[in-house]
């Protein structure tokens, strides 16, 4: 009933904010991502084959909607579809985002996993040579899996789109025991010709608890 309220909530708000904003035009922004492996944001080891990662945003003054889609290279299967609705704004030197997410895993990896999860995230940016962000990830419905209502805080910097780290404290996130759980660093060089934007990177991700995946994966994204 929570989650049902909270999402019926949301989408009223946003439904009734664009269309209070219909003379605005809308921006559209396509990225492409192949990666080596799908390590998740959350530090596990969803997928340890190349990926293929789509994504389409779509946002007016503020509100946005963001669809994500995670296609398996080795089987050619698209096993993951993610949504997220929400509404970000610049207040001072500051960039606040609140948006919610559900993330509709079709059997995916190698347990075969097949659920659906419904999550609150809400973040704070301070943009400049040096980026930093905090993030805040609360599960609203986690489909029965035990520990689905933790959440995580990720503390993340990044340098001018070359140098990217972030380190993140697992809060009872689909584990018994809070703490931190990984850092992550990454190495990459942003390319642009016209209006095409080419990034390749390296990232290395140290775990701190063993649920977590340690490695190397290579990452080659493009946004237009």
């Amino acid at each position: 009933m929570r989650f049902l309220t909270t999402l019926t909530g949301l989408v009223l708000l946003i439904a009734t904010s664009f269309s209070s904003l219909k003379a605005q035009p809308i921006d559209v922004n396509f990225n492409t991502t192949l990666r080596s492996r799908y390590v998740a944001s959350t530090g596990f080891d969803f997928e340890d084959v190349p990926v293929m990662q789509n994504s389409v945003i779509l946002s007016k003054k503020g509100f946005y909607g963001l669809f994500w889609f995670n296609t398996n290279l080795d089987k050619k299967k698209l096993t993951e579809i993610d949504y997220f609705f929400g509404y970000s704004k610049s207040i001072g030197d500051y960039v606040l985002d609140a948006s919610y997410g559900l993330f509709d895993l079709r059997k995916r990896g190698r347990n075969d996993l097949d659920y659906n999860f419904h999550e609150i995230w809400f973040s704070i940016t301070r943009p400049g040579d040096l980026t930093l962000k905090f993030l805040n990830v609360q599960s609203v419905n986690g489909d029965g899996l035990e520990n689905g209502n933790g959440g995580y805080f990720d503390f993340s910097a990044d340098w001018q789109n070359i140098v990217a780290g972030n380190i993140q404290y697992n809060n009872g996130y689909y584990l018994d025991n809070p703490g931190f759980s990984f850092a992550n660093l990454g190495i990459g060089y942003p390319i642009k010709f016209k209006n095409v934007k080419l990034k390749p990177e390296i990232r290395y991700q140290k775990r701190f608890k063993k649920e977590f995946v340690e490695g190397i994966e290579a990452r080659l994204s493009v946004n237009f």
